[in-house]
């Protein structure tokens, strides 16, 4: 039976394309992909396979679309369908955008022009806000007082006295200051370093 579908030049062909063992069924492929794969039996008819009847059509059309090989060169075809199709797809959305025509919804614009600025460099952008807070337990914040106080030159057990908090008599607190505690007039340099 003659075909009804011709090879592309052998420098079109893609990997998969060309690893099929047979030009028929390249011309299967090219047919399916033609049809938009809606009747792989008119495709597998179409390519040249010889049958006796409908019947025998189907199961072989049956047996390609399934074949690993053949799934992957359609799959390679496809693509290729696709990356001819964006000349008329970007024309489309430009119509869409462009369109004086009252029956064009204003929200189809909207979309359409969406869909050129994402495709374009210029993607809608969201921002995350992450805030942690760590919150200390009562013996951290005395740990931290005390050792402020010392940084400071202060006794922190007079400190903690006067906000109520006694410490354990058992405990005894080195009160000996860090360093030398920094006096700067008029500033408030080093005050986020107090607690």
């Amino acid at each position: 039976m003659p075909t009804q579908v011709a090879l592309p030049d052998e420098g079109d062909w893609g990997p998969a394309f060309a690893a099929l063992p047979s030009d028929r069924q390249r011309l299967f492929v090219i047919a399916l992909v033609d049809s938009g794969g809606r009747n792989a039996t008119a495709a597998y008819i179409d390519a040249g396979y010889t049958c006796a009847n409908i019947g025998v059509a189907r199961v072989g059309a049956y047996r390609l679309t399934h074949d690993q090989s053949v799934q992957d060169a359609i799959r390679e075809q496809s693509f290729k369908r696709m990356g001819a199709a964006q000349l008329a797809a970007t024309s489309l959305l430009v119509e869409i955008i462009q369109s004086d025509d009252t029956n064009v919804k204003v929200g189809t614009k909207l979309k359409a022009a969406a869909m050129i600025l994402n495709r374009t460099g210029l993607h809608e952008t969201t921002e995350h806000v992450v805030k942690t807070e760590r919150k200390l337990n009562e013996q951290e914040k005395i740990d931290r007082i005390i050792d402020t106080a010392k940084k400071l030159g202060l006794d922190p057990k007079a400190l903690l006295g006067q906000a109520g908090i006694v410490l354990d008599p058992m405990k005894t607190i080195d009160i000996t200051p860090t360093s030398p505690p920094e006096h700067i007039e008029g500033s408030t340099a080093g005050l986020e370093d107090l607690l």
